[in-house]
């Protein structure tokens, strides 16, 4: 929750028991855990390395932090996400990224460099069926259908329409 209020450099002590109590009702203890919040910093520019299918813009506006706002991990972390949804619908499968913070202590702002292997595009190639049909012929049926669907760009969701649209009658 702190890093999600700004606080990047956050950090927590192992809890402390005490006061250990056994009553009827159960047993009980104080915890005392000691927490360092750290300083408060804002985000500042995000740049990507590596990238050559999206504009850095593109790039950036998959993340839902605004330069100049309270450090944000979890919305980072969807920005991350967000920038593996845009690669995969565009055929790259093999899609990495690597986060490295870059930090100026003297303005408590947190820069990232977004490391990009874009791997490249991939394409459907042949259908390969195997075990028992759940309906007489679908596999034939299947077979024929995929024409459409080979050497396109791969993207899960093209896979799940086409899937689905071949298989409701079943």
């Amino acid at each position: 929750c702190l890093r999600d209020a700004g606080y990047y450099l956050a950090s927590a002590e192992e809890p402390q028991l005490s006061a250990l109590k056994e009553s009827p009702g159960g047993r009980s203890a104080d915890v005392t855990v000691v927490v360092n919040p750290g300083a408060l910093y804002t985000l500042g520019e995000i740049t990507f390395e590596g990238a050559k299918a999206f504009t850095p813009d593109r790039l950036r506006s998959q993340f839902p932090s605004k330069t100049g706002q309270h450090f944000n991990a979890t919305e980072i972390g969807k920005g991350l996400e967000n920038l593996r949804a845009l690669y995969v619908s565009q055929g790259y499968a093999n899609f990495g990224v690597i986060p490295k913070p870059r930090f100026n202590e003297a303005r408590h702002i947190v820069e990232l460099v977004i490391g990009i292997d874009e791997g490249g595009p991939i394409s459907f190639g042949n259908l390969r069926l195997d075990g028992i049909e759940p309906v007489a012929g679908a596999g034939k049926s299947l077979l024929a259908s995929w024409k459409d669907m080979k050497g396109r760009l791969y993207g899960p969701e093209a896979l799940k329409t086409w899937l689905a649209s071949k298989t409701s009658d079943w």
